[in-house]
């Protein structure tokens, strides 16, 4: 008697071409946190609040390679790849690191939860407002105790949260750009957004 395997589900991947999408837009994200490093380690001293909104545009390049490849997986993959880019050049690489990672590792689960339904105006929303809760909570212990009255925790977070929205907007109209200047993506990611 002969045994049957079981039928195996398929599960979805990223396929080369989306791999390479990633890479080119991690290696975008990281020569923007590159060039925004001098800026955001000031900041980070003197104004946390304003260090939590210019900081955050470093989302934009990992929500555009989710947005262009439509993918599970997309957002880890290119804010892993933009952090080991990016943390050859700053001065502390691992704090880089984590800082482009926990919020995509945040974005792919709040996306995984709306079912990769890219196509729905809420996705986009809560992905990036994920993403910016993580950041938000795991910046806490870097910034100075003596600022860290309730208020002040929550301008942090909610700074945090609409400023990783805004870059997922921003991601939307460089996504648009792109497509007017003839550069297409595959097929599954053009469909318009429904709310």
């Amino acid at each position: 008697m002969t045994a049957t395997r079981p039928a195996r589900r398929a599960t979805p991947r990223l396929s080369t071409r989306d791999l390479l999408v990633c890479a080119v837009f991690a290696t975008a994200g990281a020569l923007l946190v590159i060039a925004i490093s001098p800026v955001t380690g000031v900041l980070a001293v003197v104004s946390p609040l304003a260090y939590a909104a210019v900081a955050s545009v470093s989302a934009t390049g990992t929500l555009l390679a989710v947005r262009w490849t439509r993918a599970p997986g997309a957002a880890v993959v290119t804010a892993l790849t933009a952090g080991l880019i990016a943390a050859a050049f700053t001065p502390f690489a691992a704090i880089t690191l984590g800082a482009l990672l926990l919020p995509a590792l945040a974005m792919e689960l709040a996306f995984a939860a709306c079912r990769y339904r890219f196509e729905r105006r809420r996705t986009w929303v809560i992905g990036p407002a994920a993403g910016g809760l993580a950041i938000g909570v795991a910046s806490l212990p870097i910034i100075n105790p003596t600022l860290l009255t309730p208020g002040f925790i929550a301008a942090v977070i909610a700074i945090r949260i609409v400023a990783y929205i805004g870059a997922g907007a921003l991601s939307a109209v460089v996504f648009a750009g792109l497509q007017r200047a003839g550069i297409r993506p595959p097929r599954k990611s053009q469909p318009g957004i429904r709310r």
